[in-house]
């Protein structure tokens, strides 16, 4: 289980549920998402700011990315919980 502290930072732990010891790589390849978005997130508001020379179209963009990942998180759990309750 992940500590409290790498949840409040965003960083990407290795799952012991689903990776074995020698799975070395695992824990980059699971960060790599959530460091992409912090990379990506600065240049895409000043592009959405300078095309609509203000702020109010990136608080938007960024409630409307938050919901999305919202509604994909709990799709996700549903479907695990479907295929789950399928598994002999």
């Amino acid at each position: 289980m992940a500590s409290a502290q790498s949840i409040a930072t965003g960083r990407g732990k290795r799952s012991v549920d689903i990776a074995p010891d020698d799975a070395l790589g695992l824990s980059g390849m699971l960060s790599f998402p959530a460091n992409f978005a912090k990379g990506i997130a600065p240049i895409a508001a000043a592009s959405i700011w300078s095309f609509t020379h203000g702020y109010v179209a990136v608080e938007w963009s960024v409630f409307l990315v938050s919901v999305l990942s919202a509604i994909a998180f709990f799709v996700a759990v549903r479907v695990s919980r479907q295929t789950t309750a399928r598994t002999p």
